[in-house]
């Protein structure tokens, strides 16, 4: 598995992070991140720490919640 599988669409990524009131720069720094680290990042778990780590909570619940629902 790779990041691909949990998201599929950067594009839709980028979309999602403005609409969970996630800064532009600070998204794009996360996108950075899993592009430039997709092995790193192929489990579910991970990507989920990484984000908890590097968004507020309110942020990270609405963005864990979009990235989830568009997976199942």
């Amino acid at each position: 598995m790779d990041i691909n599988n949990f998201i599929p669409s950067f594009g839709d990524f980028i979309v999602d992070c403005a609409e969970c009131d996630i800064p532009k720069n600070k998204a794009l720094k996360i996108m950075m991140e899993f592009l430039d680290n997709p092995k790193k990042y192929d489990h579910p778990e991970i990507i989920k720490s990484y984000l908890n780590e590097n968004l507020d909570i309110n942020q990270f619940i609405q963005l864990n919640n979009k990235i989830w629902k568009k997976v199942n």
